[in-house]
């Protein structure tokens, strides 16, 4: 984790403020679902301040003192649940347009909203966990068991990109109807979707192994900070 990271954070917020500015421009979608947009975009925002301000806190405010990354930072925990409710969102979007496209067994569609529950609430767990530190450790829970829970969440999450992009790429695919013109549009979006999937997936999968393999290093960190604001770019293309 480094001050190289604020750049990098300020270009995809840029990029998050270009796209929702182009989606309430050109999108015909109906309010709900603008509603829905614009929402994930507050919630992306505030993961942005909530990042600054903790990239702030460690390298400015508590530079040299290494104590501070064994202390539970609120603004870490805030972060962390914003993410997970952007990521819950828009998964669970791609999960009803699998569903509406009507190209896959039911039980693919039930396995995308259960795993995206299912890490939703283990993210929750988590940020409970760190929280509330003190009374878990006199339950005997260490911080190598929270380790254990923030890995499971990634996995979890990651298995549910993988088998909604492959769900949705399967879909579109075979939507296609033969008239030349839907076909194509069909094929630029299968192609995105792929694109996307492939994207979202190595992200979280760089976030999960560097924090399994190097937990008390943060580079894992800098992945992590990054999936709010892809989410929701891919989301408002769409």
């Amino acid at each position: 984790m480094s001050v190289a990271q604020v750049p990098c954070l300020r270009r995809l917020f840029g990029i998050s403020v270009v796209q929702l500015w182009t989606y309430i421009i050109l999108s015909r979608d109906r309010w709900v679902f603008r509603a829905v947009v614009i929402t994930v975009f507050l919630m992306d925002m505030a993961t942005t301040y909530l990042d600054v301000g903790l990239l702030h806190s460690y390298l400015v405010t508590h530079f040299g003192d290494v104590t501070i990354f064994t202390t539970p930072e609120t603004l870490f925990d805030l972060e962390i649940l914003f993410t997970a409710l952007i990521i819950f969102v828009v998964d669970f979007y791609f999960a009803s347009r699998v569903h509406l496209l009507k190209q896959v067994h039911w039980s693919v569609v039930a396995f995308i909203v259960g795993s995206n529950i299912l890490a939703l609430l283990i993210s929750i767990l988590s940020v409970i966990i760190s929280i509330h530190s003190n009374f878990f450790a006199k339950l005997g829970f260490t911080p190598q068991h929270n380790e254990i829970v923030v890995a499971l969440e990634n996995a979890v999450t990651t298995l549910c990109e993988v088998v909604a992009t492959i769900a949705l790429a399967w879909s579109l695919r075979a939507s296609r109807t033969g008239v030349p013109r839907t076909d194509t549009i069909l094929l630029r979006l299968h192609a995105y979707t792929i694109t996307r999937g492939v994207l979202l997936t190595i992200v979280q999968v760089l976030s999960l192994a560097f924090y399994v393999g190097e937990p008390t290093k943060l580079t894992w960190i800098a992945f992590h900070m990054c999936l709010s604001k892809l989410y929701f770019i891919t989301m408002a293309a769409m």
